[in-house]
């Protein structure tokens, strides 16, 4: 009796077990997404739109957070444009980081123009990283050295590649004859 109570528990652990790992591993495969494909609203994306672009401060974190969280690529002009008028440095973070989280290229441009541009040192700093991870995770493409030094990052380490060789930049401390090749 014990013995056959033992075997179906432990069958019943196993079972719930490989549930939650079904559940775990196809809830981390994120996708941009249409607000459309998730949401049968007819006004679901004007709703977001509105939420975003909102006089208050919650309203405006919460909307932008969740256009970020499923990454609802319908939004991205209307976070740019939120960016461009933004006074509030949390939420111009914010924006930023949904924009990451959707690869959003133009988003990106705009957050470099952010990282040299802006007057909130904390914007810049956060901008910076947030453009330098998207560089690292788009690998394949090389970046410029003087956008490297515009944004400080020619103290990161070298990794040698076979994309892009390009003489190393006379303050780098790599010396300036050698020939190095440069990729996030």
């Amino acid at each position: 009796m014990k013995t056959t109570l033992l075997h179906s528990s432990e069958k019943l652990y196993f079972a719930l077990v490989a549930v939650l790992f079904v559940l775990l591993v196809t809830d981390s495969f994120g996708q941009n997404q249409k607000l459309s494909e998730v949401s049968k609203h007819e006004y679901a994306l004007q709703n977001l739109v509105m939420g975003i672009h909102s006089e208050n401060d919650g309203v405006r974190e919460s909307s932008i957070y969740l256009a970020g969280q499923y990454r609802f690529i319908d939004t991205e002009d209307a976070l740019l444009k939120q960016l461009k008028v933004e006074k509030n440095s949390d939420i111009k973070v914010l924006i930023g980081l949904a924009l990451f989280r959707m690869n959003s290229e133009k988003g990106m441009n705009e957050l470099q123009r952010l990282a040299t541009k802006d007057e909130n040192p904390r914007v810049r700093r956060m901008s910076s990283a947030i453009y330098s991870e998207y560089l690292v995770n788009n690998s394949d493409r090389t970046a410029d050295v003087k956008q490297w030094e515009m944004l400080g990052l020619t103290k990161q380490k070298v990794i040698p590649t076979k994309v892009g060789i390009h003489k190393a930049p006379k303050d780098s401390g790599f010396p300036p004859t050698r020939e190095w090749q440069y990729q996030f």
